[in-house]
């Protein structure tokens, strides 16, 4: 009753959406219902996302993402009022509300937010901690090449952003590569060091 916020975090291209829509099935299975927000729809508009040292835009860091109105409208939801649907315009790096769609949480239902930034203390703090429960969500692959190589797990996730980026957000595979350094460095500064936040952790390979 207290905890109706699941987090859901993880590296670029680990499953997190997949997941959390899984999880949705899981949750009418045994009864309930929830809302997913994916954490993406609230970044911030193109012009005030930071730029990293490799002069390309830091999608990775926490500033990037307007973590002030996720944490308003997740309130709103709590108390019972209605926000509207959020989707992010990657091809105009604008976010969006629908003024014809609007979305409430019902008593006893669960709010699913999915992001990168599901375990950091900074979007844990708008929300409040008491209220969430965090998981941790990685593609962890035992796959090797041969005896001597390992298959990194970056590189699964490389190629499913790959295919993602370009059904999806318009993006071709050279901008994917291009961007591929700053989204790992991103995730060694924004990601990993809050693993210790998750509640549970779920291996998605």
């Amino acid at each position: 009753e207290n905890k109706r916020v699941v987090t859901i975090a993880g590296p670029s291209s680990s499953n997190k959406t997949t997941f959390a829509k899984r999880l949705d099935i899981q949750l009418r299975v045994c009864g309930y219902a929830s809302i997913i927000i994916e954490m993406d729809d609230y970044f911030q508009d193109g012009d005030k996302i930071p730029f990293g040292p490799d002069g390309l835009q830091d999608l990775e860091h926490i500033s990037a993402m307007n973590v002030k109105l996720l944490g308003e409208g997740v309130h709103k939801l709590l108390a019972g009022e209605s926000i509207p649907v959020r989707k992010y315009n990657f091809k105009r790096s604008r976010g969006e509300d629908d003024p014809k769609k609007r979305i409430v949480l019902e008593p006893g239902n669960f709010l699913v937010l999915e992001g990168i930034h599901g375990l950091n203390p900074e979007l844990l703090k708008h929300i409040g901690t008491t209220s969430v429960t965090p998981i941790y969500v990685s593609a962890l692959t035992p796959l090797n090449i041969d005896s001597n190589h390992r298959y990194p797990t970056s590189d699964l996730r490389l190629i499913r952003r790959i295919i993602r980026d370009n059904q999806f957000r318009g993006c071709t595979a050279r901008k994917t590569l291009r961007r591929w350094t700053s989204v790992r460095i991103g995730e060694e500064r924004n990601i990993f060091p809050y693993q210790a936040n998750a509640e549970l952790f779920f291996n998605s390979s």
